[in-house]
Formats: C-alpha cells, sequence, structure tokens
C-alpha cells in the first residue's frame, strides 16, 4: 500500500476554443482557453500568455481543483495597422511542478483592400518649348494586406508618356512618384485612372493640363465664357475600351455662370457616370454665391463638392464653404472599402493702402478613410516696399490627432513658412523665395525645404549673368493608425552660373554649367550627383531654330554605373506652322532614368523625333494639328510610332464640328492601338456679335521711354501676357493677334517681360483693335545730400522727389548720411528736395535724364535754415 502515499503526477489538459479565426483590425477580441484537471489533486498553476498582441486584461495564477476545469478569457485589442498578410499565433501555457501544457489559437485578419491616390500639385502647366515637366503623385494603402495596383491615364497622349505605372504597397504603406516625363499633347482635363491587379477601379483623379499658347494667330476657345450659352457633344477614344461619351456645357447671363462636364464610360468603368467640372455661380451685389465643384490649393488642397459664400469689396474678399472629398457629383458620399473626406474652410484677403496685401485663412477637415482630423490656420502679408523691392511672408500651424478613431490618440503640431523676397539694385536683380514646414504639418507640403535663391546682373540689355541657387526636399511623417512611416524621402539640388549674350538682333547665345544632385527612397532608392555643361543656341525670326546641348559626369548608386557619363541634345525647328523636334539622350539625367538603367542592367539610351503641323486654312474656318512622335528607349527595346492629329470646322449658326486620331502603342507592347473622337459644338448668344472682332498687341522695348515706337526699338519676343482669361506668349514680331473674341472690355496683364516692366490696363475690343505696349527698363539714380557747415552729427530723414515726363511723381527719403536711391523706369526726370524747417536747398531742383546702361548721380547742396532771434531789452527799476 504504499504506492498509495506516493503523488501521482498531475494530470492538466488545454484546449482552445478557436483554434483558427477570423477577426478585423481596431476591434476587441476574446479568446477562450480550456484547462481540466483528470487528477485527484488540488494542482497550482502558473498561467503565461505569448503572442504578437498583448492582453489588455490581467490573467492570473491560480489553483485548480481536483477533477475541475477553468475557462481562462484573454482579451486583446487587435491594432488597425496589422497586416493581414501573416498568421498571429497566441499560445497560453499552464505550468505546474510537474510540467506545462500549452494550446494556441491563431488569428487571422479579415483582408482590407484600401488603395488611394491623389496628385500633389492639381495643375500642370505646359510652357512652350519645355521639353519634359514633373508629376507628382502620391499613393497610399491604408488597407491591411499588400496591394498591386497600376496607374494609366483615360488620355492616351498622356499614356504614352505616363507609361504603365506598376506599383507594389505594404499594408499600411505610401510612397510619392516623382516622374519626370516627356510633354504629352494634351491640354485640359485628363483622368488618371487607378486599378488593382484584378482591374477593379480604385480612384479616378482629374489633372488639368494648361499649355501656353503662342499668340502669333490666337483664336478665341470654342468654349469660351461669355454673355451666351454652348453646348458640346462628344465620343471619345473610339475604338478602344476606354471610349466614353462626354457631355459639355456653359453659359454666363448678367449675373449668373455655370459650367457642366459628364462623362458615361461604357466599358472601362461599367458604364458609369462622372460629372466633374461643374458649377452654379451667383452673384447679388456684394455676394456670391458657388455650387458644385470645388478646387482650391493654398497650403491644403480642396477638391471635390460643396458650395461657398463670398463677400467681396474693391478692398476686401472673405470667403467659406464646405467641401465633400468626391469630385465626382454623381459619387456617393462613400466609394467601396473607403471614406471620402470633409472639410470646413474661411479665407480672408484684403488690401491696406496701395502697397500691402493680407490674407488669413483657417480650415478643418475631419477624414474618415485616413481615420485623422487635422486643424489648418494661419496668413501672411505681402508689402511692396519701395518701386522695385517686395517681400512677402507668411506661416501657418496645424493640430492633427487619430481621435476619436483611436482609444488611445495620437496628436502632432505642425508648422510651415514662407520668405520671398524680390529687389533690384541698379543693374543687379535679387530673388529668393523660401518656404519650410515640419514632418507632421497637416498642409500640402510636408517636411519640406524648398528654396530658390538667384542674382543677376545685366550690364545692358543685350548680356545677361545669373547664379542660383535651388534645393527641393521633402519627408513627410504621418500619425494615422492606418499608416506606418514608409520611408519617403526626395531631394533635389542645383546650382548653376549662367551667362546670356544676344548675337545681334535675331540669334542669342547661353551657357550654363551647373551641379546637380537628386535622391530618391521609397520602394526603390536611387541617387545621382553630376556636373553638367549647358549651351543654347537660338534663331528668332520667321524661321525659328533652338539647338540645346548638355553634358554631365558623376556618381551613381547603381551597381555597375558609379561613375557615368551621359549626354543629350535637344533642338527644335519651325517655319510659320511646320514644326520638327528632335532628342538624343544618353546616361541618366534624374532618378527615374536611373531606375529604368538599373532594371535592365544596361546604359540608359532615348532617341525622338516629332514632325508637325498647326495652323489655320480656308480664312480660318479650319484649324488642323498633326503631330506624329518617333521614339525608341533601350528600356523597352522598340521603336514607338505615335499619331496625334486634330481638325475643327466652323459651321454657320454657331455650329462647329471637332475631329481626332490618335494612333499609339503603349511602350512594350507591340500592340497598336487606333482611337477617334468627334463632336459637335453648337453656340446661343443672346446678342449678335461682331463676327471678325480682334485684338491685336505689340510689345517693343522703349529705349527712350517716350512711349513711341521708334524704327530702332526692337521688338519684344517671349512676353508673357495675360487678355481677360487666357495667358498668351508674344511671337518673334513682338505680336499677340486673339482673333475671334466678343466685344467688351478686357483687362491686359504683362506677367513676364525679361527685366522690363509695363503697366496694366484695361483695352475696349470693338472691331479690329491695335494697342502698342512699351515695354520700360529699369535704371538707377544715386544721390547724396551734403550739409555744407561743418557739422558731424547725422541728418534726418528728407524727402526728395522725382517727377516725370508723365507727371508722375515718385518719392524716396534719404539715409543719416543723406544717401538716397531711385530705381526708375527710362524717362527724363525733375528732382527736387523738401528739406523742411530745419534745413534749406538753395539749388531749387535738377532735370536728370535716365539710361538703363548708366548710374545717373546727384547731389543737393543743404544749409540750415536762419533763425530770427528776438533779444528782449530788461531795465533796472533802479536808476542814478
Amino acid at each position: 500500500m504504499l504506492w498509495l502515499a506516493t503523488p501521482l503526477p498531475a494530470q492538466l489538459k488545454i484546449r482552445s476554443a478557436a483554434p483558427l479565426a477570423e477577426v478585423e483590425g481596431g476591434t476587441v477580441v476574446q479568446l477562450l482557453f480550456h484547462i481540466n484537471n483528470h487528477s485527484y489533486q488540488n494542482v497550482p498553476t502558473q498561467l503565461l500568455f505569448s503572442g504578437p498582441f498583448p492582453p489588455i486584461n490581467r490573467i492570473s495564477d491560480t489553483v485548480i481543483a481536483a477533477g475541475d476545469s477553468l475557462l481562462v478569457s484573454v482579451r486583446l485589442y487587435i491594432p488597425r495597422k496589422a497586416p493581414a498578410d501573416s498568421q498571429y499565433v497566441h499560445t497560453l501555457k499552464a505550468v505546474t511542478v510537474n510540467g506545462e501544457v500549452a494550446a494556441a489559437t491563431a488569428l487571422r485578419l479579415k483582408p482590407v483592400r484600401m488603395v488611394q491616390l491623389s496628385v500633389l500639385q492639381p495643375e500642370v502647366y505646359l510652357l512652350q518649348r519645355q521639353d519634359s515637366v514633373v508629376l507628382r503623385l502620391h499613393c497610399s494603402n491604408p488597407g491591411n494586406q499588400a496591394a498591386t495596383v497600376q496607374l494609366t491615364a483615360e488620355d492616351p497622349a498622356l499614356q504614352q508618356v505616363l507609361g504603365q505605372q506598376t506599383i507594389t504597397l505594404a499594408g499600411f504603406a505610401d510612397t510619392t512618384l516623382q516622374l519626370h516625363m516627356r510633354l504629352p499633347a494634351v491640354s485640359g482635363p485628363v483622368l488618371l485612372k487607378g486599378t488593382y491587379a484584378n482591374g477593379d477601379i480604385f480612384s479616378l483623379q482629374q489633372i488639368p493640363f494648361y499649355q501656353a499658347r503662342s499668340g502669333s494667330r490666337y483664336n478665341a476657345a470654342a468654349a469660351e465664357m461669355g454673355k451666351g450659352h454652348l453646348l458640346g457633344l462628344y465620343s471619345r477614344l473610339m475604338g478602344t475600351q476606354a471610349a466614353y461619351y462626354e457631355l459639355l456645357a456653359n453659359g454666363a447671363e448678367k449675373n449668373f455662370s455655370y459650367q457642366a462636364d459628364a462623362l458615361w464610360y461604357r466599358e472601362a468603368m461599367q458604364d458609369q457616370l462622372v460629372v466633374m467640372n461643374t458649377f452654379a455661380k451667383l452673384r447679388t451685389g456684394v455676394l456670391e454665391w458657388t455650387a458644385g465643384n470645388i478646387f482650391k490649393t493654398d497650403e491644403f488642397v480642396l477638391a471635390g463638392r460643396g458650395a461657398q459664400l463670398a463677400v467681396e469689396t474693391p478692398q476686401t474678399r472673405i470667403e467659406g464653404g464646405a467641401v465633400n472629398g468626391n469630385y465626382n457629383l454623381a459619387g456617393d458620399m462613400t466609394e467601396g472599402d473607403f471614406r471620402y473626406s470633409n472639410a470646413v474652410y474661411l479665407r480672408y484677403e484684403g488690401r491696406r493702402q496701395e502697397k500691402m496685401q493680407l490674407h488669413m485663412q483657417a480650415l478643418q477637415q475631419w477624414d474618415g478613410g485616413a481615420r485623422v482630423n487635422h486643424s489648418l490656420g494661419g496668413g501672411g502679408f505681402r508689402w511692396q516696399l519701395a518701386k522695385n523691392h517686395s517681400l512677402a511672408l507668411k506661416g501657418y500651424a496645424s493640430y492633427s490627432t487619430t481621435s476619436p478613431y483611436k482609444t488611445d490618440s495620437l496628436y502632432v503640431w505642425g508648422g510651415a513658412g514662407g520668405l520671398d523676397y524680390s529687389g533690384r539694385f541698379g543693374k543687379w536683380q535679387l530673388s529668393s523665395a523660401n518656404y519650410i514646414s515640419s514632418g507632421g504639418y497637416a498642409g500640402l507640403q510636408k517636411g519640406a525645404m524648398n528654396l530658390e535663391e538667384r542674382l543677376s546682373f545685366s550690364p545692358h540689355h543685350r548680356q545677361h549673368f545669373w547664379w542660383r541657387y535651388s534645393r527641393l526636399s521633402y519627408e513627410p511623417v504621418y500619425i494615422s493608425p492606418l499608416y506606418r512611416h514608409y520611408p519617403n524621402i526626395y531631394f533635389s539640388e542645383t546650382a548653376e552660373f549662367g551667362w546670356q549674350q544676344q548675337l545681334g538682333e535675331r540669334w542669342s547665345l547661353t551657357l550654363r554649367p551647373y551641379y546637380y544632385r537628386e535622391y530618391l527612397e521609397n520602394t526603390a532608392r536611387a541617387e545621382l550627383s553630376a556636373a553638367r555643361g549647358n549651351v543654347q543656341l537660338m534663331y528668332n525670326g520667321t524661321l525659328s531654330f533652338s539647338f540645346n546641348a548638355e553634358g554631365a559626369t558623376g556618381t551613381t548608386n547603381t551597381d555597375g554605373h558609379r561613375d557615368y557619363s551621359g549626354f543629350r541634345i535637344m533642338s527644335f525647328l519651325q517655319y510659320r506652322g511646320l514644326g520638327l523636334s528632335a532628342i538624343l539622350q544618353h546616361g541618366p539625367f534624374y532618378t527615374g532614368e536611373l531606375l529604368q538603367m538599373r532594371y535592365t542592367g544596361q546604359p540608359y539610351r532615348t532617341y525622338m523625333i516629332g514632325p508637325g503641323y498647326t495652323g489655320r486654312l480656308l480664312k480660318g474656318r479650319l484649324h488642323l494639328s498633326v503631330y506624329d512622335y518617333l521614339s525608341y528607349s533601350n528600356y523597352y527595346r522598340q521603336w514607338e510610332h505615335n499619331v496625334n492629329a486634330r481638325i475643327g470646322v466652323s459651321l454657320p449658326y454657331g455650329f462647329a464640328l471637332e475631329g481626332g486620331l490618335l494612333a499609339y502603342r503603349f511602350a512594350g507592347t507591340n500592340v497598336t492601338t487606333k482611337a477617334f473622337d468627334v463632336g459637335i459644338v453648337k453656340k446661343f448668344r443672346n446678342a449678335p456679335q461682331h463676327p471678325r472682332q480682334e485684338l491685336e498687341l505689340f510689345f517693343y522695348r522703349d529705349f527712350n521711354a517716350n512711349n513711341q515706337h521708334e524704327p530702332w526699338e526692337g521688338a519684344a519676343a517671349d512676353i508673357l501676357v495675360k487678355v481677360g482669361e487666357e495667358v498668351l506668349i508674344s511671337g518673334k514680331d513682338g505680336r499677340v493677334v486673339y482673333r475671334n473674341l466678343p466685344a467688351g472690355h478686357y483687362p491686359v496683364s504683362v506677367l513676364q517681360a525679361k527685366g522690363a516692366y509695363a503697366e496694366s490696363r484695361t483695352v475696349m475690343v470693338k472691331g479690329r483693335t491695335q494697342m502698342a505696349i512699351p515695354l520700360h527698363a529699369i535704371g538707377t539714380i544715386q544721390g547724396r545730400l551734403m550739409l555744407q557747415e561743418d557739422d558731424k552729427g547725422q541728418l534726418p530723414p528728407i524727402t526728395v522727389k522725382a517727377t516725370g515726363r508723365n507727371g508722375k511723381v515718385y518719392t524716396v527719403l534719404s539715409n543719416e548720411q543723406g544717401a538716397f536711391v531711385f530705381f526708375l523706369p527710362h524717362d527724363v526726370y525733375r528732382l527736387q528736395v523738401e528739406p523742411g524747417a530745419q534745413f534749406m536747398s538753395p539749388e531749387g531742383a535738377q532735370t536728370v535724364e535716365l539710361q538703363t546702361d548708366k548710374t545717373a548721380e546727384v547731389s543737393f547742396e543743404l544749409h540750415y535754415r536762419p533763425r530770427d532771434v528776438k533779444v528782449k531789452k530788461f531795465y533796472s527799476v533802479r536808476t542814478k
């Protein structure tokens, strides 16, 4: 019977109530474990729980009675950012003096597919002779599983240069794409489509492309806004799966205007209606009401549907509104697996006197998709310090929090600031533009340090030197529980010296040695730095010619190409409506090209030649535009042949027919796709319009400042001017010819005039209207007030006035040493000192003829003004 005195080993058994379970992120789950004691003894038991997610309840040690059982409950919080690509095994161990037993539960997260796409610069401007453009896209994956997505453009012309962008994002990751690409032959809004690997669409983004137009013979667009109405019906991209119908309408009455754009996709989006760029605007007195699509970009991008109320006076504008982030008016408030953001905003703009402009804004956004709230506010001012000096300063603060989307909310303060200055000192000109923001800033540019410094010197109007430093960098930080910080760093830096020389009236030569460095880190890391030299030769005339050659030598972080050299040659030839462009490049010049070189293992090479024609025939009734692009890249190792043809025909009674052909082949494929466009447009006018109204502007450099064009004063080419709502560029003959526009008053503002200036004006257009606009160069008058008495003291500020021949008066104050300076256009000025009550100037006024290639120097004598001293006589009352 001795064996009865020996205790038997405790026999514990443990099992999980659910060995495999599917759960959702951001929830609390309960795991159950059953422990049975099959022995005749009470067993002291230590419970040990382990797993990726810690328990939120306390698990205490216990004693399990003989023959009894225990149900152990373990509560876990499943983080929202837990990826669904893994299994999460959690184990409960029951440890006794005789050993241990264990049971496990494997958790799988319910897959959430949720990819979002946004465009960081909502508008892209394509300038003439610009050979490339940088498109910045932000792609984020708030879902809990890795996703492979493709980005394609609905416009084949943009798709031709964008290519097929395939991105793989881990769960809760994001990346920024910096696409440096050749210019597409498009103008207007383009849809960028994001699709999953199975073809499901997760995002549609509209990117407006604006092309600066040649003003040599520019006709008003068919969709011009005016008092009247327009209706257009199009069938676009026929013959492809991306075919769609489009209905355009716009119009205006006295106080009411509207615009509508509806697209019906047949196959690509399974009969989906997209209504965008649609709004109605009503103005009553100082109030302006807007409803429909709202788009704003100032520190924070607001693009969607909503309403706005504005109060505007000649000196002040206050606007406020609410925006829902779905830009498609026909879409739901929630699309698929993610929700759109909502925002309210308030903005103030005002002018104080003539030299100070103020702006302030505040915004509150609650984002259900990203599960984060943003508050942002701030403002700034622009101050015209003097005629040729201006200063702009702005500052913003933001506060972001994950509450109420997370139990333990996170928050972060952010800030951003900018400082801009522009000034001219005689023949020198300085410009500085700086913007810095913290990584957690809620605005558009997070973690940015953007610097642009430029110093230029023009000894005369035919020669120009400049020094420039530019830096662009960003490194954002996110606190949303649906994101984790994904390596997303971009940096570029340029330091250059330039020299430009006019060779006669039509030739110009530019030399530009510079240093360039670029760094990109997201799903891959690419870095290059190089010393480069650029030379450009241009001829401007009836026949225009441009030759641009550039060489580079530097280093990269790509094995096999640590040290590299490259070159590229770009040329352009144009005669009337005929044009021919060509590009030859060997070696990478940007990180995107470096990544292509890394994938292929071969040096980067690309060739392109593009003939084309654009012009008007049949007395302007037929507009024809045809371009052909032949290109080769060793990334795809094949030639591509792409044709883009557009035709427009004006018909009686306000009708117009439009057609187009796109024949293109996607990069990396051997399939050629042909797409056709056809449309009809009808204009409805409230009043008869003059059929041949035309505005002709002639820009010339008014060297003698007499506001009259002399035979020896040359025409000013490439002047950027805004006429109404159109931005045009003057031709080689200095002219902008704007045809077929409605009668009325049009504001004319010179936006860029190559170191000269012209005053803004309003032109009444009726019939054929011509106007010559002089461009005045800037000169310097340096002066000194000299006190003749031997006085070592400092002078108080004294007013000096300069009056031009047109009667315009400019005023400056002298400094403590009596020095003063004027920066004025070329003219004859009458200078006069106003010395005040303490001093006098016996010389009176002086006449100075100011020339831009010389600094005029003047001096004025100052004397103390005599004072009358009254002496009082005092007599004593005592007399002898």
